[in-house]
């Protein structure tokens, strides 16, 4: 497995806010070093109506990301919404 570091050599740890096992696959396909944390944000509670489907794709994947974040010690973490296809 990969370990993935940033311009100063630091380790950067990768941390999966999903249980989505098609996402996991696409980490172990390129070989990235990654743990899982699922989230367990309510996805219900992120608004819908009047929103840009890439909008709320995004809006939704930063709250998943902050509700780990708050949970964990990690300087950073990022949250990237997912279009994946079986």
């Amino acid at each position: 497995m990969k370990k993935l570091t940033d311009s100063k050599q630091n380790k950067i740890k990768i941390v999966l806010a999903s249980k989505s096992p098609r996402r996991q696959e696409l980490l172990r396909n390129l070989k990235l070093e990654f743990s899982v944390l699922a989230s367990q944000f309510d996805e219900k509670s992120v608004s819908v109506e009047g929103v840009k489907p890439c909008d709320y794709v995004c809006n939704l994947a930063s709250a998943k990301a902050m509700s780990v974040a708050m949970g964990t010690p990690q300087p950073a973490i990022e949250g990237w919404p997912a279009l994946t296809s079986a």
